[in-house]
């Protein structure tokens, strides 16, 4: 707790959870203040480490007050300090106060990764989870698991555990399509308390829709990814629908893919989780970039590797592999005389001769009788956008740019002919060039990722210090609270993979 007393002083860390103790009978707190509260001490420079993740942690709790008084009391036994009954009549200094409980979470968040990631700091999934240990009673064992680091199969294999016992008690009912809201008494509401429940999310007992089953369900919809309102919206009901043998094949199939693979390091590495449509970059074990990716088609699946990334190229060309020449632009040119010229595509033969095309009907035939190959040249239209990141690899698949930022907005990001787009690359160019070595750009006179984009030159930048590449596939993600995010299973592999875990069981027996 060093260095949080060191900025707030101990008074403060008290007056924090005072705060908190008396939460329940204070004034109600509007989104206002605690957005206020936010700023505030953002801009005070008090903040420790790890709490640039606040922000993020309050909007997705849509800016209300966290602590609660068991709460408030059980952190005040971890950290070791008194705390006496307060009140407060602004809800103002309500909301500040409760900010500041959050760094005291923070700090023992910290303090617990220490153990193994010095600087590997609170995340917003660090926060939630640890108020949901502290909820549910776990808040020793949450601890303890951050110490031991990111053991992907020991979290899988307790997640299989926990879900294997609630499919061996019969499940879940599935909720039938009831309109129910906050204050309504019906038997709907029943159920779905008793269908949160066997999760482990506490929604209250009877039949009224309050505000504990309200948190329930935006805890529920936290975890699960989904926007977060508190009700019962058909996305949160689809996702509460999926039966409990579906999420125990999730998570068998995931234990049988991760088994055969080392563990995932977190030291300079970036891991793109295919399924859940996430690229994250790890720099001395702490998350240093983090960004939407679109991810191959089900018939053009990008695949999973591992390989290090060696080049950052900046207005990269696009030599177009054969068979997306023929697949998509071709018929495409036929069906349209001008695609050819609007996108600037150029055809060159095997001696690296350009061609003149004329685009139309007999466009397939020219390419087929001179053996042709297409390239794009750097553009505002070019495929590859402005940046690409190669690691070489028997797929020819890489990390790159895209012209064609739409598609970013949707929620299922399977589009790409198997390579991977990122929504902000040149975000991710940047925090590459800063964690590398200082001799990086030397041989570039220290040119910024802008100059290279401005001189609209293509321009490959090797990496002194390579980073490892994973794309992964994870369905069932353990979150530190010991809940599991479950992503939708696009190419079909928990199935495919459960059956061939159950050949080998079989054929070993």
């Amino acid at each position: 707790m060093n260095a949080l007393t060191r900025n707030l002083g101990a008074s403060l860390v008290l007056t924090a959870l005072l705060m908190a103790a008396s939460a329940q009978s204070a004034p109600r707190v509007d989104r206002g203040s605690v957005q206020a509260a936010v700023d505030s001490l953002r801009f005070s420079g008090v903040f420790p480490a790890g709490s640039a993740s606040l922000a993020e942690f309050y909007r997705k709790e849509d800016m209300g007050v966290q602590w609660t008084v068991k709460m408030a009391a059980q952190l005040s036994e971890l950290s070791g300090h008194d705390a006496e009954s307060r009140r407060w009549k602004s809800p103002f200094e309500i909301a500040q106060l409760d900010v500041q409980t959050s760094m005291l979470a923070i700090e023992l968040i910290n303090r617990a990764k220490a153990a193994s990631y010095p600087q590997q700091v609170a995340t917003t999934d660090d926060l939630q989870g640890f108020k949901y240990a502290l909820q549910a009673g776990t808040e020793q064992q949450f601890l303890q698991a951050l110490g031991q680091g990111n053991s992907l199969l020991r979290q899988l294999r307790l997640a299989e555990s926990r879900y294997s016992e609630i499919v061996s008690s019969g499940g879940w009912r599935l909720l039938d399509q009831s309109e129910i809201e906050l204050t309504d008494r019906t038997t709907a509401v029943v159920e779905l308390k008793q269908r949160l429940q066997i999760e482990g999310y506490k929604a209250g007992e009877g039949n009224y829709f309050n505000t504990q089953l309200e948190r329930a369900l935006r805890q529920y919809q936290g975890v699960q990814n989904l926007a977060i309102s508190g009700a019962l919206d058909e996305l949160t009901r689809r996702a509460l629908n999926v039966p409990a043998w579906k999420r125990l094949r999730a998570l068998r199939a995931n234990l049988a893919r991760f088994e055969t693979r080392g563990r995932l390091g977190t030291e300079n590495a970036i891991i793109v989780n295919i399924p859940a449509f996430k690229g994250e970059y790890f720099n001395a074990g702490k998350r240093v970039w983090s960004d939407r990716v679109i991810v191959g088609k089900t018939d053009r699946r990008t695949p999973q590797i591992n390989a290090q990334l060696e080049r950052v190229v900046f207005n990269p060309s696009w030599y177009v592999p054969s068979k997306i020449a023929w697949r998509d632009i071709l018929p495409r040119a036929t069906r349209d005389p001008e695609y050819w010229q609007r996108m600037g595509y150029q055809a060159f033969d095997r001696d690296g001769q350009f061609h003149e095309i004329a685009a139309g009907a007999e466009i397939s035939e020219q390419f087929a009788a001179d053996s042709l190959r297409i390239k794009q040249p750097p553009g505002p239209r070019n495929a590859l956008g402005q940046v690409k990141f190669l690691f070489p690899n028997k797929y020819a698949v890489y990390l790159h740019d895209t012209p064609n930022k739409n598609l970013f907005g949707r929620d299922v990001r399977a589009f790409s002919s198997g390579c991977v787009r990122v929504q902000e690359p040149l975000k991710l160019a940047e925090v590459l060039f800063k964690h590398q070595a200082e001799s990086m750009l030397s041989s570039s006179e220290d040119r910024s990722v802008q100059d290279f984009i401005a001189s609209k030159v293509t321009q490959s930048v090797s990496l002194p210090d390579p980073v490892n590449v994973s794309t992964i596939y994870l369905t069932a993600e353990p979150l530190a609270s010991g809940r599991v995010r479950f992503y939708p299973d696009i190419y079909r592999y928990d199935t495919a993979d459960m059956a061939s875990s159950m050949k080998t069981a079989l054929s070993q027996s």
